[in-house]
């Protein structure tokens, strides 16, 4: 809940930034918009790292993102953020009681909000930061009952 809260108020700040600072700024300024998409696939011929049973998995991933942003001469504010899916495909038979490779597929969000204000020539003051909510089994315990 606290990373939903702290999204939303680095989004209201970067789109409420052009109101509190109207005046000559509008003249110098430009908006910063740029989407982009990454894909990707691999295949990994011994999947769980294992010496004995191997399996072939196929990876595949979309990771879509944009930029958003205001920059003037001494300002700068941006948030990029990322949304990374992955899938995973078995390619070999899976044996009973075996997990599928799919049962690792997950989705995961990046927000990267950085801001930047230079009042003096030898002076920046700035304020960076970030939020990453992942669910990749390979950073999580099974037997872990930890809430945070």
């Amino acid at each position: 809940m606290n990373y939903k809260r702290t999204l939303i108020v680095m989004a209201m700040a970067l789109l409420s930034f052009p109101v509190f600072c109207a005046g000559n700024v509008f003249a110098q300024g430009r908006m910063i918009i740029n989407p982009h998409i990454e894909t990707g696939a691999r295949r990994d011929t011994n999947f769980h790292k294992s010496e004995e049973n191997t399996k072939t998995v196929d990876t595949y991933y979309i990771k879509p993102g944009v930029e958003l942003g205001y920059t003037t001469d001494k300002t700068t504010i941006t948030l990029d953020y990322w949304l990374n899916w992955l899938n995973y495909d078995d390619q070999d038979d899976i044996s009973a009681g075996e997990l599928a490779a799919d049962d690792y597929d997950y989705t995961e969000h990046q927000a990267d909000f950085q801001a930047q204000f230079q009042p003096t020539e030898r002076l920046a003051l700035g304020l960076n930061d970030l939020f990453w909510k992942t669910r990749d089994p390979a950073n999580a315990d099974t037997n872990s009952n930890a809430v945070d």
